[in-house]
């Protein structure tokens, strides 16, 4: 005679959103092998609510109330064992499946407007912001080539201090000494975590040298830590070089009480009017030689009937 391996159980579970406020019900649908219980817990580092329930049914929606106080990631653990007057005696008595959450984590978000001018033609950068409660904030406003070269990433701070956490709870099960006829489970059941999420995307521009001329100094800027009051626009404004041309990324990080935020902004700096000169490497005494100059007019309603005043004089 042969022995006859028993087939496995698989529990299928549905959660009805992705996303819950702290104190909400997980709506959890549940698709099992087999009548029997099952135990709903929710956990991270350890398991924060539990609950029993009992089906007749393969099919059956279960309901969880999540903590006030979660937040973060979460787990949805629903393990179910087999009725012992199921007739289902061919599959596995035990089976379990998880699925992951996050809890909005809006109240401790600054919500921060930053504003600042698609173009600048002159000096001056000037950089609006405004926050929806008093709070310390940070601006920084850097060239997108040396962002580029250092790989910077938009700041998150939500994300830093919500980051993604993996399911550090193990769960262990008796049913071979519940069922002992059935040897079905040879080894303990253990859950480990879910990556559902993604990251932060870079900064996506065409490269850019950040570093055009050895003797000129690499365009950068900080405000140090200014204050603002919620709701009342503050303006912080930056010198331009007059030498640079080119991209500027503008980020400002915002700290309050239990509550971070940031924003980002990207701004072109433009000279109205460029001039190209190109002459020879090398020349020696007498020579005589030609100097070539492109003027480039970029200034606003432009055309080709734009002219220019020569003050050049012998």
């Amino acid at each position: 005679t042969e022995m006859r391996e028993d087939s496995h159980a698989e529990l299928q579970i549905k959660l009805d959103a992705s996303s819950y406020k702290p104190g909400d019900t997980i709506n959890i649908g549940i698709t099992a092998p087999y009548s029997g219980t099952g135990l709903i817990t929710i956990e991270r580092d350890r398991v924060y609510a539990q609950k029993w329930f009992n089906t007749t049914t393969t099919s059956s929606t279960q309901k969880i109330t999540l903590p006030a106080d979660f937040e973060g990631t979460g787990y949805v653990n629903v393990s179910f064992v087999r009725d012992i007057n199921s007739r289902d005696i061919f599959t596995t008595p035990y089976t379990y499946a998880v699925a992951p959450f996050s809890t909005s984590i809006d109240k401790h978000k600054i919500n921060m407007e930053l504003n600042a001018p698609r173009t600048v033609r002159d000096n001056k950068l000037p950089i609006e912001i405004k926050t929806d409660t008093d709070a310390r904030v940070m601006v920084f406003a850097v060239n997108t080539g040396i962002l580029q070269v250092a790989k910077y990433s938009i700041p998150n701070p939500i994300k830093h201090f919500f980051q993604k956490a993996a399911l550090q709870v193990e769960t262990y099960q008796i049913l071979s000494l519940l069922l002992p006829e059935y040897n079905v489970l040879r080894e303990v059941a253990k859950i480990g975590g879910s990556d559902f999420d993604g990251g932060l995307g870079g900064i996506d521009a065409p490269l850019t040298n950040p570093f055009a001329r050895k003797t000129l100094p690499p365009v950068a800027f900080y405000s140090g830590i200014v204050n603002t009051t919620a709701n009342t626009t503050k303006t912080i404004n930056f010198d331009i070089p007059e030498y640079f041309n080119g991209g500027v990324n503008v980020y400002a990080v915002a700290a309050a009480p239990g509550r971070v935020g940031a924003a980002s902004t990207d701004v072109r700096v433009q000279s109205p009017v460029i001039i190209s000169v190109s002459a020879p490497m090398f020349v020696a005494p007498n020579d005589k030689f030609t100097v070539n100059t492109i003027i480039s007019n970029l200034a606003d309603e432009s055309g080709d009937a734009a002219t220019a005043r020569n003050d050049v004089t012998d």
